[in-house]
């Protein structure tokens, strides 16, 4: 049954590793976020609060009406688009990563490769194109452009080497957390709804999806890598070039996906006794894409890839994962 299985992939998937195919399902993913934007942008102009909205002023307390300029307008259909986006890539990663799983085979975890999983790593990049496209006009931080640089070197790394599209679609599992993200933001920008049940329950989502994804899954899936390096040397990595392997290493635990302060979004709004933490807490969830990923297990796979490097050898294997 395996042999069946690694010769399905293979006969299915080889036409979709041609780089200029990707390229173009990478265009034209970036094409069909924008029209996500413009369509978002279409019915929103049919809601009120689209156009302005009422809060308290912080002086005098009375409700005043507020004009919503076109930065936040560009900001309000981001997130709409986004969000549809991330449920669709979060839907096809899981696919590749239950799929894989299933095989129960560790060394489909880097030859792996399927019309889904590169579908959804051009979808991902055409993705981070289009929200990298919008920022100029809404005045982002360079962070956030530094960030999709780093996260469309690692989807381009995955699809030129047409290897390891499992681990990017482990990866790519943080996209998850995008959902509940843009529900709350979208709230956010209606303050009618701020006070809401969905807007609280939006809000524990995001929580629930930080933790086990961000906090408990990705440190075990960099375990499984890192075991891989020692199990299957010589099928576990992406570049045959050592120095080129060992410069992916480090840049896919440079490029997890970025959530605004946690803190500012939810700890001050949904309990409010917190804000003191809210306030000490910001550093480290703006660092989280390496915290995320575990800080220790992170420097384990990069002193044990380079002491196989410089030494040429290789640790006993690690006991397997269960």
């Amino acid at each position: 049954m395996a042999d069946s299985y690694k010769s399905h992939m293979v006969d299915t998937t080889m036409e979709m590793a041609d780089v200029s195919q990707c390229i173009i399902l990478t265009v034209a993913y970036f094409l069909l976020s924008w029209g996500c934007h413009l369509a978002s942008a279409a019915y929103s102009s049919t809601i009120a609060e689209y156009h302005e909205y009422t809060r308290p002023d912080k002086q005098t307390k009375c409700m005043i009406t507020v004009k919503r300029d076109w930065k936040e307008k560009i900001n309000w259909d981001m997130n709409i688009a986004s969000g549809f986006l991330s449920a669709a890539m979060f839907a096809m990663y899981s696919y590749t990563v239950c799929t894989v799983l299933a095989s129960g085979e560790a060394e489909e975890r880097w030859l792996y490769r399927s019309s889904v999983s590169t579908h959804s790593l051009c979808l991902h990049a055409g993705v981070s194109l289009y929200e990298a496209s919008t920022y100029p006009f809404v005045g982002k931080k360079l962070e956030f452009y530094v960030h999709h640089v780093l996260v469309l070197l690692n989807c381009g790394a995955f699809l030129y080497t047409g290897r390891g599209h499992p681990w990017g679609s482990f990866m790519g599992l943080v996209e998850g957390t995008n959902i509940p993200l843009c529900l709350v933001m979208y709230m956010r920008a209606i303050p009618a709804l701020s006070d809401t049940l969905a807007f609280k329950l939006s809000g524990a989502a995001l929580w629930l999806t930080y933790l086990l994804i961000r906090v408990v899954l990705m440190p075990f899936g960099i375990c499984l890598l890192w075991q891989d390096q020692h199990n299957i040397p010589a099928t576990a990595f992406l570049f045959a070039d050592p120095v080129n392997n060992y410069a992916w290493l480090c840049l896919l635990y440079g490029s997890g996906g970025r959530l605004p302060p946690l803190s500012a979004v939810h700890v001050h709004v949904h309990f409010p006794s917190l804000s003191t933490l809210a306030l000490t807490s910001d550093p480290i969830t703006r660092l989280h894409p390496w915290y995320s990923r575990s800080p220790w297990a992170f420097v384990l796979l990069v002193l044990s890839h380079h002491e196989r490097i410089s030494q040429g050898t290789t640790k006993q294997p690690l006991p397997q994962f269960h």
